[in-house]
Formats: C-alpha cells, structure tokens, sequence
C-alpha cells in the first residue's frame, strides 16, 4: 500500500508523464498550429492534461489495488482456522 502521500504523488507522477507524453497534446499542437489560434489551445491543453490527472490517479490506485489483491490471494487461510471457537 501507498505509506504516505509522497508515495502516492509518485505514483501518479510516473503515469501522469507517461500520459502526458502520448499523442493527444501533440494532435492539440498540430491543430492549433494549423489554425493559427492561441486562444483554445491553452484551454484545451489544460483540459487534457486535467483528465489525463485523473486517469494517472486511477492507475495508481489500480496497480497498488492489485498489489494488494495479490498478496492478499497468495495468503491462504485454512478452514478450520476460519471457523471461529463456539
């Protein structure tokens, strides 16, 4: 699991600048330059770059959420232990 905020902030980071590196920026640029606004492009690139945070977010939730799953599956409980003393 995540042990602190930090943790958490890198996480993101790492899926963040793999996102922000694909090519939904770029068509972005391509199209404003081929427009010759400045305007949009500002807004539209904010935009982008604020859901493509949000999907970083889930990633990073993902992977630890799996993380989690695994090593909760790879620990077996035995049914006699389960069951409780009565």
């Amino acid at each position: 699991m995540f042990h602190s905020a930090l943790g958490f902030l890198k996480a993101v980071g790492k899926h963040w600048w793999t996102l922000l590196s694909c090519a939904v920026l770029t068509i972005i640029g391509v199209i404003a330059a081929a427009m010759h606004s400045n305007l949009w492009i500002v807004w539209l690139s904010s935009a982008a770059a604020f859901i493509l945070l949000q999907i970083a977010s889930f990633l990073a939730w993902k992977d630890e959420h799996e993380k989690f799953e695994q090593q909760f599956s790879d620990t077996e409980i035995e049914p006699e232990k389960a069951r409780p003393d009565i």
